[in-house]
């Protein structure tokens, strides 16, 4: 089953939402190394490259986020449809 059903979420769903559960906490690892290692000439590099997963995780949270409630909201509407007729 890769696509999302009334019953259960897609094989594509479940990976998108594992690979995000990752690197969040992946990044939370990464910048509590980031606060610990000693000040040194890469260190705003690495700054620039958690800052920058971080607005791609946001994003893609947001995104997601919108699409869940799409699909809620069309569901509401069609349970409603069907109470009303």
């Amino acid at each position: 089953m890769i696509r999302n059903t009334s019953n259960g979420w897609g094989s594509v769903s479940r990976w998108l939402h594992w690979i995000l559960a990752l690197t969040i906490v992946g990044m939370i690892g990464f910048g509590w190394w980031m606060n610990h290692i000693p000040a040194r000439p890469d260190r705003f590099f690495y700054r620039s490259i958690h800052a920058d997963i971080g607005y791609l995780i946001l994003d893609t949270n947001k995104a997601l986020s919108l699409e869940v409630k799409s699909k809620i909201e069309a569901l509401q509407t069609s349970i409603k449809t069907r109470i009303l007729y």
